[in-house]
Formats: C-alpha cells, structure tokens, sequence
C-alpha cells in the first residue's frame, strides 16, 4: 500500500464538545511517489482518515465488542499490498493530523482513540473544512477513506432551531463539494456496537451514556476515473466487496461524471421471450435497438427480452433487479416483468452474440391488447437518493430509547442532499442511462 503523507489542515468551526486533550500538530512531508502496476496504470495510493471526537470514541474502547476496529481492520486489510508497514492513517477534528503507526501496529492497537488522544482538538470536527482539505489532497491516482459518524452540530447548536441546523446542513454542504469537477464521493453505512457517552443535538455539552447499536460511516473521495478502476479491475475486487464487511449495510456512490448508456441489446432467441415473435430491423449487427412486426404468443402476451451490461452502474445489486428502481414509457404500456443476472449456464447458442458483456436481462412485458405496431420504448435508471439514505436519517437525536436511535444519523440526509445538489442540480432528471427500443 503506497501512502502520501502530505496533509494537515487546521480548522475552524464545531462539531461535539470532546475530552481536553492537548493539541499537537505535526508536520507531514511527502515520502511516496506514483508508481506502476503490471498494466502501467498508476497504482492507486490510499489514505485513510479516522474522526476522532467524543462520539467517536464510544466506538471502540475496552467495553465494545470491537466490531467497529474489525470492520477498519478488514477494509484496509482489503487494499491490493505486499507492504503492511506503511505510515498511512490521519486523525481528524478540528483538522487533519498523521497518526505516526503502521497498519500493524493499528492492527494490535486495543484502543485507538486513547493512543491518538493527543491528535487534534477532539471537542470541534468542522466537516466542512475536513471534506474541502480531503478532496483538494486527493490526487488523480488516489483514494481518501474517510471514517465518521457524520453527525453535523456546532458549538452554538444548542441556540438554534433545529429547522435551521438542518438547512444549513445542506447547503454548507453544497458549497463544499460544488464545482468538485470528476470527484467521486462514495458513502457506505456501517453499523456497530458503541458504548460510551453520546452528545445530543441540543445539549452538545453533556454526554449521556449510551449502550447499544449505532451507525458510523465509510466516506471514501476519488477522482471519478480512480472510482470506475475500483469498481472494474480484478485486483480491487476484495477491496470493493463491500457487503463482506462485519456491521455493513448500504452504499450510494455520488458520481461526478455521466457514465453515459452501457451496451444493450434485444434478444432474438431467448425462453424469456416466451415464444413472442418478431423480426430485426436490417443493419443493425449485433446491437438489436429494433425490431418490427411484433407478434403476441398464444395466451395474448407480448415478451421482449433486453440483455444489458449494468456493471459500471454503481449501485447495489437489490436497486438493479428491483424493476420498481426503473422508468418505462412506451405506447404500448410494457411494464418491466423482472430482471434477471446472467449465469454462466444462460451463455448458450447466440446468446454471447448479442449480450457478450451483458450482466442482466430486463424482460418487457404487455398485452395484444395494448401493443401498438409502432412505438418508441424509453427505460431510464433515475439517480436519485435511495430510500436507505431517508431512513438512516433522523431530525431529533435526543430521544436515546427510541427505536430508530439505533439505526439513524442527525441531519445525515440534508448532508447527503447537500452533496446531491452540488453534483446533479444541472440536471432536469438525473439518471444512470436511458435506453430505446423502436418497434413497427
């Protein structure tokens, strides 16, 4: 694993009133340079920075179980390197500070928030000035790992009306990340257990002790080309299986750069199609967009089968065989009937002629009755932010007996928004791809 050590921010502004620990900052020099992989791509150098604040720490100390410093251990322990004795972990709250250990002594460490008490100013984490530092650091060929509760507060919040801390939320956050030209932003929610004090919004000052189950944060920042590499290059596989994570639950991936439409193609010859017939228009080869003289099979139903290649759309595998996650308009009112991963044992005849690099078949379905000889059928992906996000996401954090304390973030989804209108907020109906199929 390749570090460079060349960050430390000191900033302004609040988050949690923490313990008073002494303040050190210690200067960071440059020590890695890029180099190459067995294809000639720069290999890709990762940082990894843990928020250290009072909340924080509740996550791991002697009385937890440790499946939060596991979840850490296994996620770097995932990085494609032969060296595990690399200086590569900043701490952060009030700025941006080296940790001075190797991954292996992180590794042993019983106690992370006590060896690195005197990083930083633990009391105030301005999320604003973290994220600006981050992302302005992160080089072309680097990846930034950020780990946090993300919860948003100040020192004056306990003041102010919580209708206000939570749009300023939002477009605090829009400032930071707009105009963060082919930046990724990567968010994957955790879960662990956490046992310690626990700093509501309106009393910042006072820790109540909490025992129990809480949410925590993977925020990792790349350039967009770095993101796609994470997620396609077989030496990142271990890396971007995320789900095998202990304590994992969801991730949404905020994308800088329209992926543009993946390839896609009708099926002629397919048992989803469910004896349908129809002919390919001429010229085409073997990308089918269209095809005419549609024919109903003998129980009056109309089946058309799409293979296409969702493998750089960077959302879960639920969202992508969900058919409610899509859009579909046409005249003849076809619906999405399922979608279907493609196995090894569906690679049969002509199959890998017309869905060589495909990964999922979309079946259409409609009715004689409803068919229209000539029609225009329009799929569309809408990039919006997923359910998980809304609930994970919680306006009043004071009630520590409640049922959805366990499982929500104050403010996360006005962070989150904030970060969504920065990126797609040009755009009418943001969307994944859109696809067309002509028929007559």
């Amino acid at each position: 694993m390749l570090l460079n050590s060349s960050l430390l921010v000191s900033c302004a502004g609040g988050h949690h009133p923490k313990d008073k620990d002494e303040r050190k900052e210690p200067a960071l020099k440059d020590q890695e340079k890029p180099t190459q992989d067995v294809q000639g791509e720069l290999t890709i150098r990762f940082k990894f920075f843990l928020e250290r604040s009072g909340s924080m720490i509740a996550y791991d100390n002697v009385k937890t179980k440790g499946e939060f410093k596991a979840a850490i251990a296994d996620l770097l322990n995932s990085v494609p390197t032969s060296d595990q004795d690399v200086n590569m972990l900043y701490i952060v709250n009030n700025g941006v500070y080296p940790y001075k250990a190797t991954y292996k002594q992180f590794a042993m460490c019983k106690d992370i928030f006590k060896e690195t008490k005197n990083l930083g100013d633990p009391r105030y984490t301005d999320f604003t000035c973290i994220f600006d530092s981050i992302m302005s650091r992160t080089g072309k060929n680097e990846i930034s790992i950020l780990v946090s509760d993300l919860i948003y507060s100040t020192s004056e919040m306990s003041k102010v009306r919580v209708e206000k801390i939570l749009e300023e939320a939002r477009y605090l956050t829009t400032t930071v990340f707009k105009g963060r030209n082919n930046m990724d932003v990567l968010l994957i929610k955790m879960i662990a257990d956490y046992n310690g004090a626990y700093y509501v919004y309106n009393q910042p000052s006072v820790g109540q002790n909490y025992v129990g189950r809480r949410p925590y944060y993977f925020v990792i920042v790349a350039n967009h080309n770095v993101m796609e590499r994470i997620f396609k290059e077989d030496q990142y596989a271990d890396f971007r299986n995320f789900h095998k994570l202990k304590g994992y639950e969801n991730y949404y991936l905020f994308e800088s750069i329209d992926a543009g439409n993946p390839h896609y193609s009708l099926l002629p010859a397919d048992n989803h199609n469910k004896n349908t017939q129809f002919q390919i228009t001429k010229g085409q080869g073997h990308d089918v967009h269209a095809i005419e003289k549609v024919k109903a099979n003998h129980n009056g139903d109309v089946y058309l089968t799409v293979a296409v290649d969702l493998g750089l759309v960077f959302t879960s595998e639920e969202q992508k065989c969900d058919p409610e996650t899509y859009t579909i308009k046409s005249k003849s009112n076809y619906e999405i009937d399922e979608i279907v991963p493609i196995t090894k044992e569906m690679r049969k005849g002509t199959f890998d002629r017309y869905a060589k690099s495909a990964t999922h078949l979309m079946v259409l379905h409609t009715t004689v009755s409803e068919l229209k000889r000539v029609d225009n059928i329009t799929i569309a992906m809408p990039n919006v932010l997923p359910e998980w996000i809304h609930e994970s996401s919680s306006d009043n954090d004071t009630n520590l007996k409640s049922s959805k304390f366990a499982s929500t973030t104050f403010a996360l989804e006005y962070l989150c928004k904030g970060i969504y209108d920065a990126y797609y907020s040009s755009v009418d109906e943001p969307k994944y791809f859109e696809l067309l199929i002509n028929t007559k």
